[in-house]
């Protein structure tokens, strides 16, 4: 017994709630570095126009920042 099951998509609508629930808002993420170079990929990460550096551990960076 097979089952087909058809969804009707509508795409302009599928690539907007795409662009406000993944790529327009802002998500938290953690970069492992080699340890002692936190301050150092600190400001690489400032030079790629990321500003919300949370916090700096021995081997990584929490910062927030938006997919694009």
């Amino acid at each position: 017994m097979t089952i087909t099951l058809q969804v009707s998509v509508n795409e302009k609508a599928l690539a907007r709630r795409v662009k406000d629930h993944v790529i327009g808002k802002p998500h938290d993420f953690f970069a492992v570095v080699h340890p002692g170079f936190e301050e150092t990929s600190a400001q690489e990460l400032r030079g790629l126009g990321i500003r919300d550096i949370k916090s700096q551990t021995i081997g990584g960076i929490e910062f927030s920042a938006k997919l694009a």
